[in-house]
């Protein structure tokens, strides 16, 4: 009778001991479970938080566009106080401190800008009703080594035919003024305009916001 009981025993015990152990690794499973839950959350979260970044950046870039792009078209055609005006995608900056050639050349580098550059008989139009009585340097200059005008940076004047480009010696630098444009020499002091492109100025804002951050 004896042996039966602390046989009984044995086997009640090993069966706790089971049980135990079964609801020791649910809940371990339950614990792991909950964890990976948790991770899976966090990381939404995360990902929600940068999709939610992101987004808020793309709308301050897009704002800021919008905002450049409805500056220029209420200010097309307007000289503004800062000596700038705008046509299309460039700006023009009228700078009217009297300087030679070269040195208008180097206070658009600075301005990181070039000197105008004429693409058609319409922007020449354009540029032409900015000057007033002034007289401006433009980008065309008379290259002596290949003997013929051309553009700064670029080259040959495509498109706008200038009467005085079949000679040199008259002068190898050009100005620009309301009714002409002449060959003058370069160390003449005139105004200077300047141009650059609206796209390349926001883009540079956006590249130095994002390096900022």
């Amino acid at each position: 009778m004896l042996l039966i009981l602390v046989f009984q025993y044995i086997q009640e015990n090993h069966q706790q001991r089971e049980e135990i152990g079964n609801l020791t690794r649910e809940h371990h499973i339950l614990q792991n479970e909950s964890y990976l839950k948790e991770r899976l959350l966090t990381n939404k979260t995360l990902e929600y938080n940068i999709l939610k970044n992101e987004s808020l950046q793309q709308k301050k870039e897009q704002d800021l566009l919008f905002s450049d792009r409805t500056y220029q078209r209420e200010n097309e055609g307007k000289l503004c106080e800062n000596r700038l005006s705008y046509r299309g995608i460039k700006y023009y900056y009228f700078i009217p401190e009297s300087q030679n050639w070269n040195g208008c050349k180097q206070t658009c580098q600075s301005y990181n800008s070039s000197l105008l550059k004429i693409n058609d008989e319409d922007e020449l139009v354009f540029i032409q009703s900015q000057t007033y009585r002034n007289n401006y340097w433009i980008g065309l200059s008379y290259d002596d080594r290949k003997q013929k005008w051309k553009w700064i940076d670029t080259g040959p004047p495509f498109g706008i035919n200038y009467t005085f480009m079949s000679s040199s010696g008259r002068g190898q630098c050009t100005f620009l003024s309301a009714t002409r444009t002449t060959p003058a020499e370069c160390s003449n002091t005139y105004s200077c305009i300047c141009e650059g492109r609206i796209d390349d100025v926001v883009s540079a804002h956006f590249n130095s916001y994002k390096n900022k951050r």
